[in-house]
């Protein structure tokens, strides 16, 4: 690609950012209200269909080994404390660790840990939504559920199930029964793929060559483990199958991938304010933390020294005087 067309590709992205970034607490609003008609079970599946020779749904029922409240702390709390630490100790090139580099590293870390926030929640709001439409039943569906099917309904192959036929011999809560025909996609998969990925990213952008490099590598190897773990706890706790915690790490890598190039900008700390043309092609490792002072003034000077170049030389013809008062006009903008 040319150097023009990178420059149209890199402010075409920015302005993206830029609306995104605008009407984000809007977007917040919007996918929390549908979440909460989902997950209280104001929206439910309408129904779902099960076989009574079905293995795969009479598994036994298992606390969660990785509850909700932990999911959501490590794949969206903790990031918050990850990438504010890592701020503050790795400041911008030619700042100090100081107060105003705290403040700096917290504002920067509650700025992407809000991207994380809202581009998970729409990422589970696409999971819950696949969810409703799916209408698969869980492993442990005939534990929690164990619908009021005769022997006679049970001689055919497949049999169409509702809520309202359960009977519930564990006494959970309405939530929880509808919960049990909600198993494709997985939720605690797709939330922590989302997460891990996200943080592998801002940690290759933030760590490698810049500080250590060991501690980038280990610092993405824990993260990809914890959506490992978590991945595979579905499994044995027989809370979903396999293909359903599969299409879950895809729905969170698709999330992801959204969030980082529409919300975050890959972190590119450059703001579309900043762009001066004929300066996007010649980025490097530093560029995230330049602003316009720096290219603006460089472009000031030498408009200044075209312009004043182009006015003694229109005088020199015109006007009769000595060179003397060129020279001093060159002398008082600073011009050798």
């Amino acid at each position: 690609m040319t150097s023009e067309s990178l420059e149209k590709e890199r402010k075409r992205r920015l302005l993206l950012h830029a609306f995104f970034q605008r009407h984000k607490r809007k977007m917040v609003w919007a996918i929390a209200a549908a979440l909460v008609v989902s997950v209280l079970g104001i929206l439910t599946p309408s129904h779902t269909v099960i076989s009574c020779d079905d293995p795969t749904i009479r598994r036994t029922y298992h606390t969660d080994t990785i509850s909700p409240l932990v999911l959501l702390c490590i794949s969206l709390l903790l990031p918050f404390f990850v990438i504010t630490g890592l701020e503050w100790a790795i400041p911008p090139v030619g700042m100090e660790l100081n107060k105003s580099n705290l403040r700096r590293a917290l504002t920067q870390g509650w700025s992407y840990t809000s991207d994380l926030f809202v581009g998970g929640l729409f990422m589970y709001f696409l999971n819950d939504l696949a969810k409703l439409m799916v209408a698969e039943p869980r492993p442990n569906f005939w534990n929690t559920c164990n619908p009021n099917i005769t022997a006679e309904q049970c001689q055919e192959k497949y049999i169409t199930v509702t809520w309202k036929d359960c009977t519930n011999p564990m006494k959970l809560s309405y939530p929880r029964i509808v919960d049990s025909m909600k198993s494709f996609p997985s939720g605690h998969a797709s939330i922590s793929v989302f997460s891990s990925i996200f943080m592998i990213v801002y940690i290759h952008q933030r760590l490698w060559r810049r500080w250590s490099l060991l501690a980038g590598p280990w610092l993405q190897l824990v993260w990809a483990s914890w959506a490992l773990v978590c991945c595979q706890s579905r499994v044995w706790d027989n809370m979903h199958h396999w293909w359903d915690v599969l299409a879950g790490g895809l729905l969170g890598a698709f999330g992801s991938f959204l969030t980082l190039h529409y919300l975050s900008n890959w972190f590119d700390r450059t703001k579309i304010e900043d762009l001066v043309p004929g300066q996007i092609g010649n980025s490097h490792e530093g560029a995230p933390y330049q602003r316009q002072s720096n290219h603006s003034s460089t472009y000031s000077r030498t408009s200044i020294k075209r312009l004043i170049s182009n006015t003694s030389d229109t005088d020199s013809q015109t006007d009769p005087r000595p060179p003397r008062d060129t020279r001093e006009l060159r002398d008082i903008n600073g011009t050798p």
